[in-house]
């Protein structure tokens, strides 16, 4: 009987999950690369590598923004999939730049740096070098506890040097609050 109701269990979670996943925006793929945690649906785009405008772009384009990590939960939700359910130690694009004020950064969603923050050594607001002022957008590193170090936002010397990455896509679960609480 134990066994059963075991069964039944996974059932009814594996149901549930595909529940929430109805409730991503519409034009979003319900595939293996979209999961739900929180009120937020995450995309995760592994299987190319864009610039950080572009990879924006996209995201904005679908109705969402980079992943925005403004939490330890969202820390251990997307180191937990990048590295155990998509096998991905790939630095990623996050949705924080100081690319309008350098060393004041800022989520694509206008909400300024909180209380937390998880910076590597050599970046953030308070870390300035001669670098620093073309490094305006961040990666977030899964191999360092998911570490935020800042980058170059796109091609430099005419395409010798990419900066291309994986990246996360974000969007809310329709019908969820429309406080951002990422």
């Amino acid at each position: 009987m134990r066994p059963i109701i075991f069964l039944s269990l996974i059932c009814l979670s594996t149901a549930a999950a595909a529940d929430q996943e109805d409730n991503c925006p519409p034009n979003i793929a319900r595939d293996q690369f979209l999961k739900v945690n929180g009120v937020n649906c995450y995309q995760f785009v592994l299987g190319y590598k864009l610039d950080y405008t572009t990879a924006q772009q996209f995201c904005t384009n679908r109705g969402g923004t980079l992943l925005l990590v403004k939490s330890k939960n969202v820390t251990d939700f997307i180191i937990d999939q990048l590295t155990f359910e998509f096998s991905n130690a790939n630095k990623i694009w996050i949705g924080l730049s100081d690319r309008d004020t350098e060393a004041e950064f800022l989520w694509e969603d206008g909400t300024p740096l909180g209380d937390y923050t998880n910076w590597g050594p050599h970046s953030g607001p308070s870390h300035n070098t001669t670098t620093s002022g073309i490094q305006d957008c961040v990666t977030f590193d899964p191999n360092k506890g998911g570490l935020w170090e800042e980058d170059v936002c796109s091609d430099l010397f005419l395409g010798l040097f990419t900066h291309e990455r994986p990246f996360v896509c974000q969007y809310r679960l329709r019908g969820s609050s429309t406080v951002l609480l990422a």
